[in-house]
């Protein structure tokens, strides 16, 4: 009898203890799920969730410090925050500071890839020196060419700067493509290989696109087709097609086989293009959505003496849409409308009232930068955390050094700051633009010194 007891009793230990070891393994997975969620248990004993930070600098191996604590890791890296406003100092020995206020939100992930600390024992040195006065400096987007011509020379000379330590120049013979033209606007195609010039040739625009590869297969567009186009752009990477604004006509010239298309759209005082779909402001300021093979679609209207701005980009495979009317802006996100009048369909991501009248309003940084700008004020959206920046210049012009600093010129001096206006820094003694050369090592930029003029750069990667 005392073994048949004995028995049952070591049963349900049995029982008992699998029990308890299975609920303690589904409570340590539903734990640690939640704190792969962000989950986390406060010093108030509530639960909540965190979001993620992801920080990368350049160069890495940055201390990082939040809320005047610092990480044992360096950058770059990641850390769980909880929701709220957080203060983010990046530093490293030898360099400057990078610091910015964050929001993290709960459940969601975000991403400082661009913070850029300056090297700061930096020696400037001369790369080239001119007696001339230097034109039509411009860099292409992979930040490989510098393109300019001098006052004295009807030809331009290409550096290749891919090796920043090791400069080459060659003469790029233009002269032809644009003698007795007056270079007004110059872009580059995404893939750096083409240069879109607008010119002014006996009161009329001209544009011609000049292939840096190969000068004969440049194309003057205007004369190839005897049209007066007012707006013109790269519809695609490598440059082959573009888009142009004829008398209020949209069409799509192919550069490669000299066609040009059908009017598109008619009636067109702007618009913005991507993923064969273009956007548009009509004559009577309707805001209309071409896409290829159906009809047009009518998004909004607004009066006539209103002024509209608008533009259209593709971020995180999220179509955006945005339209600045008078001082306010609007930005909308999601699946695009496939109805007149449905523009509501879209999810309304940021609504703002701003201090000034957008002039222009353009795409930048692989669609997830939109900024309005009228004058020296600046007003930036950043998809990324769907936050608008407004903020003002030292003047009207600016650059990008690169994808996410911008730099003005201000009493002879080179100023920068990150897109959103933060982290504001002189940064060297400068005249005219610059950029920061592809393996980010050098500051490449244009200084007038003693009645030369001098391309110079400074190393700011140790």
């Amino acid at each position: 009898m005392d073994r048949e007891r004995k028995k049952r009793l070591q049963t349900i230990r049995l029982l008992v203890t699998e029990t308890i070891m299975v609920v303690a393994i589904v409570v340590l997975v539903i734990v640690l799920t939640f704190v792969a969620m962000g989950y986390s248990l406060g010093k108030n004993g509530e639960v909540g969730q965190s979001g993620l930070l992801q920080v990368r600098s350049i160069p890495t191996g940055a201390i990082v410090e939040i809320d005047n604590e610092v990480l044992s890791a360096k950058t770059n890296t990641s850390k769980m925050l909880p929701a709220g406003i957080h203060k983010i100092k990046l530093s490293k020995t030898g360099y400057d500071t990078w610091e910015k206020e964050i929001v993290s939100e709960s459940g969601w992930l975000l991403k400082l890839d661009y913070p850029r600390l300056f090297y700061n024992d930096r020696t400037p040195e001369v790369v080239r020196e001119y007696s001339s006065d230097i034109e039509h400096f411009s860099v292409s987007p992979n930040h490989e060419f510098i393109l300019y011509s001098l006052a004295s020379s009807g030809d331009w000379t290409l550096l290749n700067v891919n090796n920043s330590t090791d400069i080459t120049e060659s003469t790029f013979g233009v002269s032809k493509l644009l003698e007795g033209r007056q270079v007004v606007n110059y872009t580059w195609n995404n893939n750096s290989d083409k240069l879109l010039v607008q010119t002014s040739h006996e009161g009329k625009t001209e544009w011609v696109v000049i292939n840096v590869n190969d000068l004969d297969k440049s194309l003057n567009i205007s004369q190839v087709f005897g049209m007066d186009f007012s707006m013109m752009e790269f519809a695609s990477d490598n440059g082959e097609s573009l888009l142009g604004l004829e008398n209020g006509n949209i069409r799509l010239i192919m550069a490669s086989d000299k066609t040009v298309s059908r009017v598109l759209a008619s009636k067109v005082k702007q618009f913005s293009q991507g993923d064969r779909r273009i956007l548009y402001l009509s004559d009577d300021n309707e805001v209309k959505l071409y896409q290829e093979g159906a009809d047009d679609i009518s998004l909004a209207k607004y009066a006539p003496e209103q002024k509209v701005n608008i533009a259209f980009g593709e971020y995180l495979s999220r179509k955006y849409i945005a339209i600045a009317v008078d001082t306010e802006i609007c930005l909308y996100r999601g699946n695009l409308p496939t109805k007149d009048n449905m523009l509501s369909d879209m999810e309304l991501a940021l609504k703002r009232e701003l201090a000034f009248i957008p002039e222009s309003l353009i795409v930048h940084l692989h669609d997830q930068l939109y900024i309005a700008q009228s004058g020296n004020n600046l007003a930036v959206y950043d998809a990324e955390i769907n936050n608008i920046s407004e903020y003002g210049l030292e003047n009207n012009w600016y650059y990008f050094l690169d994808d996410s600093l911008l730099a003005t010129i201000s009493d002879g001096r080179m100023i920068v700051r990150d897109f959103d206006g933060t982290n504001r820094r002189d940064i060297t003694a400068a005249t005219g633009a610059g950029f920061i050369t592809k393996d980010s090592k050098y500051l490449i930029y244009l200084k007038s010194d003693r009645g030369n003029n001098c391309l110079m750069r400074e190393k700011i990667l140790e």
